[in-house]
């Protein structure tokens, strides 16, 4: 992987894991990423890359492929995307300058069908994972946007958590369940 960028971005803590891993895999000093900023989704990214010692440059007031496009526009210098395999596109909406190095790929072992009041998805593949072996019961939570439409595709009217982050769903739930706000 090469380094030499000005902006790394990272959209999962299974992206700054792997981030990590390769650092220390390879005996990368920290100190020569200095003069190089970081771009992270939302709060659970910046934590798990602050987990590291390094603190984000950039993170979108809402935590979406999207408008971490926006915020990443703003800046000309070439961007380093580490990503999964199966992202979304969005990213690439208002961005121009970058590399995308594709450092993992999600996969599901095994799919059970869910019997509970509430099934969360994190993601549009832990849609396809579940949705294309079992019809959901229950209330169905989706972390954002993306993750909404892409269950809405499977005739499906989910439930959006207004921030995209545990945190998010979490309230979502709560909203739900006892009409707390």
């Amino acid at each position: 992987m090469d380094l030499s960028c000005d902006i790394i971005v990272l959209t999962s803590v299974n992206g700054v894991n792997i981030f990590g891993e390769y650092l220390r895999e390879n005996k990368i000093d920290i100190r020569r990423l200095s003069g190089i900023k970081f771009a992270v989704i939302g709060r659970g990214t910046y934590e798990a890359l602050a987990e590291y010692g390094i603190y984000a440059d950039i993170m979108p007031e809402k935590y979406t492929t999207r408008e971490l496009s926006k915020a990443l526009s703003e800046f000309k210098g070439k961007k380093l995307i580490l990503r999964a395999e199966k992202a979304s596109s969005d990213l690439y909406e208002y961005i121009h300058n970058y590399e995308e190095v594709k450092i993992y790929d999600t996969y599901c072992e095994e799919v059970r069908e869910a019997e509970t009041d509430y099934i969360v998805f994190g993601s549009r593949s832990a849609v396809d994972f579940y949705c294309k072996k079992y019809v959901p019961k229950g209330r169905v939570i989706a972390i954002g946007e993306v993750t909404a439409k892409r269950l809405e595709a499977f005739g499906l009217k989910p439930y959006t958590a207004d921030e995209s982050s545990a945190e998010g769903i979490l309230k979502k739930i709560k909203e739900l369940e006892y009409g707390e706000t």
